[in-house]
Order: structure tokens, then C-alpha cells, then sequence
């Protein structure tokens, strides 16, 4: 998230006709879409798998990343602002799903001591 702020705020909105407030809330809806994405996920888990979600999120935030790179050639506008909004916002729920379920996966794989590991990851990554 800390390499799209110089993008937006700086060249890349300004010049697709976007104001401070519009991309304020791209950079929210991502965390308002991770909030919303973790409770569903969570309740989630015993039924799909958290391998099959750590997949689907890694895949989803991947993808996302990828295409909101790709919206530089995109007009400009609302178009563009929905655009980045959408993106952005399945970009929020991959991430969710990715954490919650591999934060699972930890937890599953070292039952004995799992807060140490959860910290390593937490800090490491």
C-alpha cells in the first residue's frame, strides 16, 4: 500500500481528474474491504480449507495488484475512480483472506507454541 500513495497522490490522479477526497477513499475502501472480507473468511474456514483460501487470497491480491498497475491506461474520470475503488477493494479482501486463513495454517502447524510464530510472521514479512 505504501508505493500506490506518490502514484495517486501525485501524477497519476491529478491527471485522471481525481480530488483528495477520491482518493482518499481508494486507499479506504481497501482497509474497510480487509475488515469486512476477515469476519467472512473467518467463518469460512472449517468449510473450504485454509490452504484453498491462502491460495485464493495470494491469487486475488496478486491479480488486483497487477491490474490497478494497469490502470494508468484507463480513461480518466469516474471511470477511473470506480475502477480503482473495485480493484482496490478485492485487492483488501484477498489480502484479508490470505492473512486469516494463514494465520490458521500457523496455529494448525505449531499447536504447541503458536503466538511465537504469529509474531514472526507479523514482524518478518
Amino acid at each position: 500500500m505504501q508505493f500506490i500513495h506518490p502514484f495517486l497522490a501525485s501524477d497519476g490522479a491529478r491527471q485522471k481528474g481525481l480530488s483528495a477526497e477520491q482518493y482518499s477513499l481508494v486507499f479506504g475502501v481497501y482497509s474497510l474491504s480487509q475488515i469486512t472480507f476477515s469476519v467472512i473468511v473467518g467463518r469460512s474456514l472449517t468449510k473450504i480449507g485454509p490452504k484453498f483460501i491462502v491460495l485464493a487470497g495470494l491469487f486475488l491480491t496478486g491479480g488486483s495488484t497487477i491490474l490497478f498497475g494497469c490502470l494508468e491506461k484507463s480513461p480518466g474520470g469516474p471511470i477511473f475512480f470506480w475502477l480503482c475503488m473495485a480493484v482496490r477493494a478485492v485487492e483488501g479482501a484477498g489480502f484479508a483472506a490470505y492473512l486469516t486463513s494463514s494465520l490458521a495454517v500457523i496455529v494448525r502447524t505449531f499447536p504447541t507454541n503458536p503466538g511465537y510464530y504469529v509474531v514472526r510472521k507479523t514482524f518478518n514479512s
